[in-house]
């Protein structure tokens, strides 16, 4: 047995003592490890050691459990704010420990999250909002407190067993967009036109009927077409994101976007996979409809001629978990719906991607989780901050993820973007950080 690997006993394994050790010594602290079972394997083992339990064994480092791990049901918890170090634990544990919580429920807790399984409030679009999460309510939304758990681990073992070897992570940005609305007069059809146009009219919007008129007979640029000044940004800084595209085939209110069979839109597509990652934006009502994912999918597919493994839901529908068993099921290995609409932050409390763990059936499954924390949709419809404000939290969460070395994810929309506001406070903040 490799004495650089750290052997950590437990009283039995289970299916989310695994998961959740493997996220963090695997995944977030690249630190190598082997949970045991057998007392007397580990008694005999000679190189660095610790003990996961209710009981001690010896006098060896031991971080005392809470018995959410040893569980293979969903119930209610009783969760309390432990405020430690730079940390916010859930689970008090016996006080003998190097830590009065158990850090490791407590990254299960909000990266699985388990409190989306649990009767809740929604909100007006039937989702899992920001305000009743314990993130929020707790005061850490902002922070990816999981990995401030792994820094304190990692604190506490080198103080124990010394200086230990670690496989270095790197820190990304990555940039994404969702394409809800390609054009704001392109694409659009004469009954379309002749109705809008009319409604201006009427209603004095003389601007707006001008330019619509220009767009549609003079060849002025669509003040939603901001691709070209995507494209030369991305140039200039050397990024390389990714477009998810509205291609809702049965429209709804809340799905605006141009006809998916259009000409305009299948030409802006293709234009666009063929330079750039795409992805699936599965239209408002997917969020409980496997057959809608996946005819969606298969349009993508026929559009970008590009296989389709990337997926983020319109307003970020998640049905936990129904949605992310239809996104497996359609062929998504990659989904990037995990955030608020209506605040900026970490909604699973990680800044990295992880592997989606289905409490249902208790298993690690092969859906990677991409979790953004800022996008600007926030802060255009639910008016929380003004620019500077905007900028500021933006900044913030930026330095967040990098101090851990993670995945920044943003999300812009090109509609969005074509505001002069918005677009100064996004290429200002991709020239300091590029």
């Amino acid at each position: 047995m490799n004495l650089e690997m750290i052997l950590i006993h437990v009283p039995f394994k289970t299916s989310r003592i695994e998961y959740t050790f493997d996220l963090i010594f695997n995944e977030i602290l690249g630190v190598s490890y082997s949970l045991t079972d057998n007392k007397e394997e580990f008694r005999n083992y000679k190189g660095n050691k610790f003990v996961y339990g209710k009981d001690p064994i010896d006098n060896h480092l031991t971080f005392y459990a809470h018995s959410l791990l040893f569980e293979d049901f969903v119930k209610p918890q009783k969760v309390e704010k432990i405020d430690w170090e730079d940390c916010v634990g859930l689970f008090e544990t016996d006080k003998r420990g190097p830590i009065n919580f158990d850090l490791f429920a407590s990254s299960f807790y909000l990266v699985s999250r388990y409190e989306e399984y649990l009767p809740h409030n929604v909100d007006r679009y039937n989702r899992f909002g920001s305000s009743v999460s314990i993130a929020y309510v707790f005061h850490f939304l902002r922070k990816p407190m999981v990995n401030y758990y792994c820094r304190q681990l990692l604190k506490i073992l080198e103080t124990r067993f010394g200086k230990l070897e670690l496989r270095s992570n790197k820190f990304r940005l990555l940039l994404t967009y969702d394409i809800d609305n390609a054009y704001e007069y392109k694409g659009k059809s004469f009954v379309q036109h002749f109705y809008a146009l009319g409604k201006y009219f009427l209603s004095a919007k003389f601007k707006k009927f001008t330019d619509r008129i220009s767009v549609i007979f003079f060849g002025k640029k669509d003040p939603f077409d901001v691709y070209v000044k995507l494209d030369k940004w991305h140039k200039k800084y050397n990024l390389y994101p990714i477009y998810f595209f509205l291609l809702a085939i049965n429209r709804s209110e809340h799905d605006t976007n141009i006809k998916y069979d259009s000409t305009t839109l299948k030409k802006l597509v293709a234009n666009t996979a063929a330079n750039y990652d795409i992805g699936a934006h599965p239209s408002y009502n997917s969020s409980d409809s496997l057959r809608t994912i996946q005819n969606e999918i298969k349009v993508l597919k026929n559009h970008s001629q590009k296989d389709v493994f990337r997926s983020r839901q319109h307003f970020l529908k998640i049905k936990l978990p129904h949605t992310y068993y239809h996104l497996i099921e359609a062929g998504i290995t990659e989904d990037y719906t995990m955030g608020y609409s209506s605040r900026p932050g970490f909604r699973a409390s990680i800044c990295q991607p992880f592997y989606w763990y289905d409490l249902k059936n208790e298993q690690k499954t092969n859906l990677r989780i991409f979790p953004f924390a800022f996008m600007d949709a926030t802060f255009k419809y639910y008016k929380l901050y003004r620019s500077e404000k905007v900028r500021e939290r933006l900044f913030e969460l930026y330095h967040e993820t990098k101090q851990f070395s993670g995945t920044f994810i943003t999300v812009f929309h090109n509609d969005i973007l074509a505001n002069e506001r918005f677009s100064k406070i996004y290429e200002g903040f991709l020239s300091e950080v590029s």
